[in-house]
């Protein structure tokens, strides 16, 4: 069973998050890949940036661009940093964090927590000992629709909710150190699923049973699964149910979620993502909600270094991506065999 803490219940709304003055140290580990995206809206705020990675040739580049002060010793960015923001490979994520909060600095890193519901529990405990600041970017707790869809249930805007569906599935292709389930945590489930269990249990809440069943269709270098069919009960008595996959090409564009209540129906409408937003708008009862412009990962960004500015309460607590994490182990205990096709041959 897994149960959302009562404290962070209303958590889920659209809340406005504002940074304070001043300035602080940012150090960002890992330059290269998603690093840049970090790198990109740090860069456009309030702060003195420092970049660490391994490759000369990401420093060199950074050096070009004057946008970040290169560091090539990992120990030394965090040293000279206020705020530690680590964008690694899922293996590194406890090490860093816990070398850097024991630094006493503030920590924010990229889904998922970790490897393992323990790695997320012991950087929780660290983080709270030494009073740092610690969360997760799940840039999908930050959706403006998905909060949006979450306000509506909560409102009861479509009555007592029947079903929940979500689905994502698409063509990756992992990277070499994504093959190995040691490193990454699992699979493709674990790695970008996770995203989608957040929104569906922030939607969903509290789940009694998990049924599952993995796959893996298209990547015979990976050892963990590409695909993934989950079914849930809530402690409602809603149904629900995740479809993930790395496995296929030219599928066309389905709703990222579906929800059905008795009073009504909400769902995403893919036609209208514009990334880097994951969502597009929703249709509730067949009238159409709009969003502004807005960039999932910047009011994250911004919402942490708001808490920093201001020692406030992190918008994401870690606790939630600990649940999100946790769900994810679950499902790996109820589908313990990764059934092997290779659909391309």
């Amino acid at each position: 069973m897994f149960k959302i803490m009562e404290k962070y219940k209303q958590v889920f709304g659209v809340h406005r998050l504002t940074r304070g003055p001043g300035t602080m140290k940012v150090a960002v580990i890992g330059g290269n890949n998603f690093g840049r995206v970090h790198l990109e809206i740090l860069s456009s705020l309030d702060v003195d940036l420092l970049v660490y990675d391994r490759s000369e040739s990401v420093l060199e580049e950074y050096r070009r661009k004057g946008s970040a002060v290169p560091y090539s010793n990992m120990t030394k960015a965090i040293e000279d940093a206020d705020v530690v923001d680590i964008v690694l490979p899922h293996y590194m994520h406890m090490d860093v964090a816990l070398k850097a909060l024991e630094m006493g600095k503030h920590v924010l890193i990229e889904k998922p927590i970790g490897r393992n519901s323990r790695e997320g529990m012991e950087m929780i405990r660290i983080a709270k000992k030494v009073r740092s600041k610690f969360m997760v970017l799940e840039n999908y707790f930050f959706e403006p629709p998905v909060r949006k869809a979450c306000s509506l249930i909560r409102e009861g805007r479509i009555g007592k909710v029947l079903g929940i569906r979500f689905a994502k599935i698409k063509r990756v292709d992992p990277t070499p150190w994504g093959c190995k389930q040691e490193l990454m945590g699992g699979g493709a489930f674990a790695d970008d699923g996770v995203h989608l269990v957040d929104s569906f249990l922030n939607m969903g809440g509290e789940c009694e049973q998990i049924r599952a069943i993995r796959f893996n269709l298209a990547h015979c270098e990976m050892e963990g699964e590409d695909t993934t069919l989950v079914t849930v009960e809530f402690s409602s008595g809603a149904f629900g149910s995740i479809t993930h996959s790395w496995a296929f090409d030219n599928i066309p564009p389905v709703p990222r979620f579906e929800i059905l209540g008795t009073d009504g129906w909400i769902a995403e409408i893919p036609s209208s993502r514009v990334a880097p937003r994951k969502f597009g708008n929703l249709v509730v009862n067949g009238n159409e909600i709009s969003f502004e412009t807005y960039n999932p990962f910047r009011i994250g960004i911004e919402g942490f270094l708001d808490a920093v500015n201001h020692d406030g309460d992190v918008p994401m607590p870690p606790e939630i991506a600990l649940r999100d994490i946790m769900f994810v182990e679950k499902v790996y205990e109820a589908s313990p065999v990764i059934y092997r096709h290779a659909i391309n041959q």
